[in-house]
């Protein structure tokens, strides 16, 4: 009779954890191991490939296949409108001067469209940004929007690194 209990129990958790699980909004949890992903508005769901060459040949239906492993603003190129049949409104990168892991963020709607999402793959990594002309990004310290600490800092076309206060705290990011 006790391991009835235990078992009802222990279903009874795993099914509330999964009916909370899906009420969160806009989280960008990978769907993939990998080191560079891409979160499209469109379907709100976060992909990851395990080279940003991959993400640029899944991103272009396979029209760019030697886009470069690691991501740079010459790969930026890869990835325009033309070649994706979307917007690549920013790219979110680990590392300084646009280098290391990466973090995609686009919308079949284009620059002007407004969007948000929970940096939960990326959360506390961004150091760089590159933001697509006329598009934009706002960076939170804290989750859904809110602060944590200092508030947002706001990128514009062309990007660049992030300053010290914000590096490395990123846990939402807007981006129209």
């Amino acid at each position: 009779m006790i391991g009835k209990r235990i078992a009802a129990a222990a279903g009874a958790t795993a099914l509330a954890a999964a009916l909370l699980g899906g009420t969160a909004t806009a989280q960008a949890a990978p769907t993939e191991a990998g080191r560079h992903c891409v979160y499209s508005a469109d379907t709100q769901k976060t992909t990851c490939y395990a080279t940003f060459t991959e993400l640029t040949a899944s991103l272009t239906g396979g029209k760019v296949t030697n886009a470069p492993a690691q991501p740079n603003t010459a790969a930026v190129e890869d990835l325009s409108a033309n070649a994706i049949g979307s917007t690549v409104h920013a790219i979110l990168y680990q590392d300084t001067n646009n280098t290391g892991n990466s973090f995609v963020l686009v919308s079949s709607a284009g620059c002007g469209s407004y969007h948000w999402v929970n940096l939960t793959a990326f959360n506390d990594r961004v150091s760089a940004a590159w933001v697509e002309n006329m598009c934009g990004i706002r960076l939170w310290d804290g989750s859904n929007l809110t602060s944590d600490r200092a508030g947002y800092y706001e990128l514009l076309s062309p990007g660049g690194n992030v300053p010290l206060w914000i590096n490395d705290k990123a846990s939402s990011v807007e981006f129209w």
